[in-house]
């Protein structure tokens, strides 16, 4: 997961440092109150179900980045 976030900070040209942003990001996903949308569970099956039909979408990268 971490290289598909690295790869779409580069896609989308962001300067902000990759890597701390997602530190922060897996931070912030594994606390308490987050149970249901944990990484490996939910953000994960909901990437699957968007690489099934980026190929129709006319800016994927924007979609992924908000997954």
């Amino acid at each position: 997961m971490k290289k598909r976030f690295l790869r779409l900070f580069e896609n989308l040209k962001i300067k902000e440092n990759p890597n701390k942003k997602f530190e922060k990001l897996v931070s912030l996903y594994y606390k308490p109150e987050r149970f249901y949308h944990i990484l490996k569970g939910h953000i994960n099956n909901c990437l699957i179900e968007f690489d099934s039909v980026k190929g129709l979408i006319k800016e994927p990268n924007k979609i992924e980045i908000s997954i």
